[in-house]
């Protein structure tokens, strides 16, 4: 799918969401208490950040969380505690996306996002919600018996089916190589979201029978839950990136050891870096010290094969990096930095977003 049509598509659902959330809110009011309500909405907000990464994506307690809400609270009220987190959400993850290790390739891509997210977790609940009520489901719980499991499981699964087909219909217009990440993690994805929803009955019922101390102690405990989760998650991708690293160089190892030629041993380099860091826009300068010249025997320009002519040596990036012999990384404002450095605009290639160049050394001379 074009990006432009993608976007679009976001926004428009985001704004018939919007109305349609406007809509129940004056037909059906918010009856609820104002410090129940700010507490769900910081239990979302909180639960969103601390997710687990899967699929290109988070996932977390915030479903259950959700649902307990809706058992709590009633439709109106949760809707609007997940149509505002995920918002805040939004901008917390631009905000902090460098320290995140996440990427944007325009704020139009953040706001797209964040209006998918907004569709997931508020739409999500208000089928789930509906499906629950046309059921006869009690709200808000103050009890749980056989007879309601029925409406529960309902809710659950119309819930989950409606954010799997909108986020799956995301990554449909992506790549295919997102979705086929995306189809092999369902099973996590159903194993981490849908398992704790057992407890959001018992959330539920600690507020409406126990009283609002012993809801917060609960939800205290949900909270530490999530942050040993999350840390856990972090620890465990640190590790599976610390091998494909070993596995890269490995195989850039077999490469040059297995043969002399050049062009194969590049082809390999270049494999193992677009694994780990997706480098779809690369090149290999090779420096010529007695002729001051610079060529560029592999060059992949939005991942396909380019060719581009030697030239001599001058005030460009990779000369930049040749004479400091030092790694550069332009995270931003390549163009301001440029300046800085006092660098030329590059000769070849489209104007980047961000820039990475690393000098490779024989010892001290600089290939």
């Amino acid at each position: 799918m074009n990006a432009t049509i993608r976007n679009i598509s976001s926004i428009l659902a985001f704004f018939l969401l919007t109305a349609g959330l406007g809509r129940l809110t004056y037909v059906l009011g918010m009856n609820v208490a104002p410090g129940l309500w700010l507490a769900y909405l910081g239990l979302l907000i909180f639960m969103t950040i601390s997710g687990v990464y899967l699929a290109g994506g988070k996932v977390s307690l915030l479903p259950m969380m959700s649902v307990a809400g809706f058992l709590t609270m009633g439709l109106v009220p949760i809707m609007w505690a997940a149509y505002i987190a995920a918002l805040v959400y939004g901008v917390i993850r631009y905000r902090f996306a460098e320290r995140w290790g996440e990427s944007f390739s325009s704020w139009q891509s953040v706001v797209t996002l964040t209006a998918i997210n907004v569709v997931v977790q508020a739409g999500g609940i208000f089928v789930g919600g509906r499906v629950y009520l046309i059921l006869g489901g009690e709200v808000p719980v103050t009890s749980f018996t056989w007879r309601s499991w029925e409406p529960f499981i309902a809710l659950v699964l119309s819930s989950m089916s409606f954010n799997v087909l909108v986020i799956g219909t995301y990554i449909v217009s992506l790549k295919r190589e997102t979705v086929a990440s995306f189809l092999k993690q369902i099973p996590d994805l159903l194993r981490y979201e849908g398992i704790p929803m057992v407890l959001a009955p018992l959330t539920a019922l600690i507020y409406t029978q126990l009283g609002w101390w012993q809801w917060v102690l609960f939800a205290a405990v949900l909270v530490g839950v999530s942050l040993v989760t999350q840390n856990l998650n972090q620890t465990s991708l640190r590790l599976e990136r610390r091998l494909r690293e070993l596995k890269s160089l490995q195989a850039v190892g077999q490469a040059l050891s297995s043969t002399l030629d050049v062009d194969q041993v590049l082809r390999v380099i270049h494999q193992q870096v677009d694994k780990l860091i997706t480098a779809h826009t690369f090149y290999v300068a090779l420096y010529d010290e007695r002729a001051d010249e610079v060529s560029f025997p592999l060059a992949y320009e939005g991942g396909e094969r380019v060719f581009w002519q030697s030239r001599q040596a001058g005030d460009g990036l990779t000369e930049y990096v040749l004479r400091t012999k030092q790694p550069l990384l332009i995270r931003d404002n390549v163009e301001e930095t440029l300046r800085e450095l006092g660098v030329l605009v590059m000769a070849h290639g489209k104007p980047a977003a961000c820039w990475l160049g690393v000098p490779m050394m024989a010892g001290d001379e600089i290939l």
